[in-house]
């Protein structure tokens, strides 16, 4: 199984690491070769493993080996954790047993015959499809005057028609920020995505954003996607850093959220603003 690497503006001589993962077994079913990393050349680099011939019906149908770029080359270069899948075709067919049964009137005897089958693995790479992005809403909670800008993530009663009524139903309140940002009694709202397969934690400042000026009184929050592939609590673990001095921090409060399209969202409380900076975070 050969995997290529296509890239742009590398030099020779570059490395860009990876690591395997997948249904199949290194060792079992493959083996692989070390160090797990493509060395440049000509904007272009291979990586072979062996397959092996097992003869064996697998329950599970197909085995996949996944190549998983690391989020940077060794240049710095961002590789946004590309990924690239191979398969291990099952070819063999399931055993089947056939009986015969001979009988007079004073013996019976049973004749059994069990035909015999062989597995040939094959392999074809496939390029995974690019599913699972996940978005994140960034804000500040209006102004000072409305009742949500003190906490969002507490019990409310929060604003919602443009101050023209209010509901202690987050859901409700978030909805309606989102769909009204820019209103006075909502403050901003902005979001970005984070690609399929970069994690919360260790890619490298891949993901920023960048809150605006506001004032004291008006804090800031992150809406994290409430999937499995995000388990951390940005209550703990110094997950979070403003970039304008480096220090991570843990956020202060969460509250849980629905938004339109029926994502749910944990809505984690950051610092309040300083009010004469735009200041950029990450997750690290």
């Amino acid at each position: 199984m050969v995997f290529t690497l296509t890239t742009t503006g590398l030099q020779d001589g570059d490395i860009v690491p990876f690591a395997l993962s997948g249904t199949a077994t290194i060792g079992v079913d493959y083996s692989d070769n070390n160090p797990k990393e493509f060395e440049i050349a000509n904007n272009s680099a291979t990586y072979t493993i062996t397959t092996f011939q097992d003869y064996l019906t697998e329950g599970g149908g197909n085995e996949t080996v996944k190549l998983t770029l690391a989020a940077f080359d060794n240049q710095g270069n961002g590789t946004f954790s590309e990924n690239v899948t191979g398969e291990i075709v099952d070819t063999s067919q399931d055993t089947t047993t056939t009986t015969s049964t001979t009988s007079t009137t004073s013996t019976t005897s049973t004749t059994s015959t069990t035909s015999t089958t062989s597995t040939t693995s094959t392999t074809t790479t496939t390029t995974a499809a690019p599913a699972g992005n996940r978005l994140f809403y960034y804000l500040h909670a209006g102004q000072s005057t409305t009742p949500y800008t003190t906490d969002l993530t507490g019990p409310g009663p929060f604003y919602v028609n443009g101050g023209n009524g209010n509901t202690t139903d987050l859901s409700v309140a978030m909805q309606d920020m989102i769909a009204n940002s820019g209103n006075q009694y909502y403050g901003d709202v902005d979001s970005f995505i984070m690609q399929n397969g970069v994690t919360i934690t260790g890619n490298g400042n891949v993901t920023q954003w960048t809150y605006p000026q506001t004032t004291a009184a008006e804090p800031y929050y992150i809406a994290v996607p409430d999937e499995a592939e995000f388990p951390e609590d940005l209550l703990t673990g110094n997950h979070l850093v403003n970039l304008a001095n480096g220090f991570p921090t843990n956020a202060a409060s969460m509250a849980l959220f629905t938004d339109a399209s029926g994502n749910n969202y944990k809505l984690y409380k950051l610092a309040a603003a300083s009010g004469n900076s735009d200041p950029t975070y990450s997750f690290v």
